[in-house]
């Protein structure tokens, strides 16, 4: 028999009166999703897209259940594999908070990954480090 308890749920307690008994079915469990902390807290954000390494990071989530802050803004998950999330950060580099917008002692943001509404990783500080583009006056260009 399987069943579950949770909340006080009766309903769900014994599964057998709401299966068929001619239907075949598996619990399957799966560990929690190990996010790694970036190397040295610290991780030198250069353009493009923002990699966060881990394990079994997709076994029983999609880019749908997981949200990456940073600072207070989103980076928009576009890519969630086994061993590697990828996320699109925003342009400019966030205020130094949390996802709360509570501050950092550090001066930047903190990157959070929130899976469900029950896993929470810090994964640590991103540093915006990127080439800025100049404007040349036309006389310049020769």
């Amino acid at each position: 028999d399987v069943g579950f308890i949770m909340d006080n749920v009766a309903s769900v307690r014994n599964l057998r009166h709401v299966m068929p008994s001619s239907l075949r079915m598996a619990l399957v469990y799966v560990l929690d999703p190990l996010y790694r902390k970036f190397p040295n807290s610290i991780k030198l954000y250069k353009g493009d897209t923002l990699v966060i390494e881990g394990e079994n990071l997709n076994l029983a989530s999609d880019e749908t259940d997981v949200n990456v802050t940073i600072g207070s803004r989103q980076c928009n998950v576009t890519s969630l594999a086994l061993s590697q999330l990828v996320c699109n950060p925003p342009e400019s580099q966030p205020s130094p908070t949390d996802e709360t917008g509570r501050p950092t002692q550090s001066g930047l943001p903190l990157v959070v990954v929130r899976v469900g509404s029950n896993l929470r990783y810090d994964i640590g500080l991103l540093r915006y480090e990127m080439m800025k583009e100049y404007q040349f006056p036309p006389e310049a260009i020769g």
